[in-house]
């Protein structure tokens, strides 16, 4: 990345973050196709890499319950935007001439990408996105394309947490944070720019000042909203009954999620 590039993270007060890389996309060649088992979708297959077995196994399930879900994967197909899931570590190991990170983006996929950790949740999940100026005929305005994108998810740590938290089901815990927290990286995120590739058109995070006290389905975020709509076609989609059955969400906090539940029990 050259040396004028800059990168812009964007933070909530919870565990979920983007980081925006900025820059003129470095020459390399994009992700290979390592499609994971989605039966669900037809037709031509996404430039998709998922790094981790736990985490193409979610995938797999959010596809087959999710028509939201396959609709982003229908969306990558056609654009041609190249995404790779896995642990920040898996994601940095793969270099830049087979689809991998540059410098400044393997230091946002490897950190807390505003170098802290927000209290009391723990950072676990992320965006990292390549963007480049836009390309001639994208509309006036724009502010870039996005070239690659990578969703890095601390999955070690969740399944830990889990796991030491002695909770009955605890794999079954752990298969639907996964889940849960692929409805809104992979859907809400990626989805949100999975065709047009422009930047602008990015579902975004709460600012880090909202305090979330939102109640109404109106005053969530995009991201919220959207995950929101996944977790219902999921139990739906999945037969997701009982302790199974995914809550929305009514705010930012991740009150929700069997890891932060976890994680706070132990700590």
């Amino acid at each position: 990345m050259p040396s004028q590039s800059r990168r812009k993270v964007i933070r909530s007060s919870a565990a979920l973050a983007i980081a925006l890389v900025f820059g003129p996309a470095k020459p390399g060649a994009l992700l290979s196709q390592v499609a994971p088992p989605v039966r669900a979708l037809r037709g031509a297959a996404p430039r998709l890499e998922v790094t981790d077995a736990r985490l193409a196994a979610a995938l797999d399930r959010l596809v087959a319950g999710s028509p939201t879900a396959r609709r982003v994967l229908q969306a990558l197909a056609s654009s041609g935007l190249p995404v790779a899931i896995g642990t920040p570590r898996q994601l940095t190991a793969v270099p830049d001439s087979e689809g991998g990170p540059v410098l400044e983006e393997r230091r946002a996929l490897l950190a807390d990408p505003d170098g802290r950790t927000p209290g009391p949740e723990p950072p676990i999940a992320w965006v990292v996105f390549r963007v480049a100026p836009p390309r001639s005929g994208f509309p006036p305005g724009s502010e870039g394309q996005v070239e690659r994108a990578w969703v890095a998810i601390q999955a070690d740590s969740v399944e830990r947490w889990i796991e030491d938290s002695g909770a009955p089901n605890a794999q079954e815990h752990i298969r639907d944070d996964f889940l849960a927290i692929l409805a809104h990286e992979f859907v809400a995120h990626v989805g949100s720019l999975a065709r047009s590739k422009r930047i602008e058109d990015f579902c975004d995070d709460p600012p880090p000042s909202a305090d979330g006290s939102a109640r109404s389905a109106g005053d969530l975020a995009c991201s919220l909203r959207v995950e929101n709509q996944v977790r219902r076609e999921l139990n739906s989609g999945l037969g997701l009954e009982g302790s199974h059955r995914l809550p929305e969400r009514r705010s930012y906090a991740l009150d929700v999620m069997y890891f932060a539940k976890a994680y706070l029990e132990t700590r």
